[in-house]
């Protein structure tokens, strides 16, 4: 017996079907592969207590009931998972689950990158010679939305440090002081840009909330993009011991054949690596990834300093050098994207 607690993004959303197709895989395993006892799948896609939508009332309407399961499965797919360790152990104890099982972004057996699986789907189309370096006007891009600690963190550096003029730098707006906890407020920074100029590749329908279009499925301006050269990934996950995700905005520099370096989780490097990706750190003087996650924001810093030192010509040099590698992990991309169907489909074997 299975029982669901979970909501999906908004109908009109482009991954919303994507998202109801991978839910509707999981329970047809469950149901397949543990047929005895009652399991209970979460989406936890805003579930927990801080969402007022009534999914953890109902979780806490079951612990009220004094209903037991043999199996509790909760999948982080389309977010982060919004509920923390502790949060599950309280879960696992008051509904006395027996056997746990996390799915999509809870690093285990379960892993899958649903993101990675939907992109191709969506994304824009653009030619290799599109996407070639054509100068190195701007030695970065650094591109943020939500303006989260670790980006606003680290964008403040990089303006404390007179490094902004080198680079491409975007910010968008903290409406509800919910996202930075840093002690300094974060800077609004913009290219200009509005929903429509994305409409093609479709903006979920959230416009530009923080003053910045929810751009997931294209590069953006391609001046900019052809006229770069590293891209510094503002991934959504920063801490460590949180599970990983690696979302678009890792996948992007893939797809457009940028070398890039993480605002984010250091593990995300590994993780690219053993799945057949070549990750860049070892072309720049600096380390970038065996390091506390208190050092990674000067580690940045120290990149881009080190890239203010080099010529057009060297940096030129550079990306061609790198560019068998750029092709390889492009291809590796739809590859890899490939797998993540296969792996949602086959979980339990």
């Amino acid at each position: 017996m299975l029982e669901y607690i979970g909501s999906t993004w908004p109908d009109h959303w482009q991954h919303t079907p994507d998202e109801k197709h991978m839910l509707e895989s999981i329970k047809q395993q469950i149901e397949r592969y543990f047929p005895e006892g009652r399991n209970l799948l979460i989406n936890t896609t805003w579930f927990g207590p801080q969402f007022n939508n009534g999914l953890w009332e109902q979780y806490l309407s079951k612990v009220n009931r004094k209903t037991s399961y043999a199996r509790l499965f909760y999948v982080a797919a389309a977010d982060p998972l919004m509920i923390s360790k502790q949060q599950i152990e309280e879960m696992v104890q008051a509904l006395g689950v027996k056997e746990v099982y996390g799915l999509g972004n809870v690093e285990g057996p379960g892993y899958f990158s649903f993101t990675c699986m939907v992109i191709p789907k969506y994304f824009a189309s653009y030619t290799i010679d599109e996407l070639l370096m054509k100068s190195p006007k701007h030695l970065y891009i650094n591109y943020n939305r939500k303006p989260r600690t670790h980006r606003v963190d680290l964008v403040n550096k990089i303006l404390d440090e007179k490094l902004d003029s080198y680079g491409v730098i975007t910010m968008g707006k903290d409406l509800d002081g919910i996202f930075c906890q840093s002690d300094r407020p974060a800077p609004f920074l913009t290219l200009g840009e509005t929903p429509d100029d994305y409409a093609k590749e479709g903006h979920w329908d959230m416009g530009d909330a923080h003053g910045i279009p929810h751009n997931i499925h294209s590069l953006g301006n391609m001046d900019i993009w052809r006229n770069h050269f590293l891209n510094i990934v503002s991934e959504a996950e920063f801490n460590p011991w949180d599970h990983l995700v690696v979302s678009e905005k890792t996948w992007k520099p893939i797809i457009g054949l940028r070398p890039f370096i993480l605002n984010g989780q250091t593990k995300t490097y590994k993780y690219l690596r053993d799945n057949g990706f070549y990750t860049f750190n070892d072309y720049f003087p600096v380390e970038l990834e065996n390091i506390p996650e208190h050092q990674v924001h000067d580690s940045i810093i120290q990149v881009i300093k080190y890239l203010t030192t080099l010529t057009a010509q060297q940096l030129t040099a550079m990306y061609n050098d790198m560019l068998p590698k750029l092709m390889h992990n492009k291809k590796q991309f739809y590859k890899f994207s490939e797998h993540q169907y296969f792996l949602v489909d086959h979980l339990f074997e």
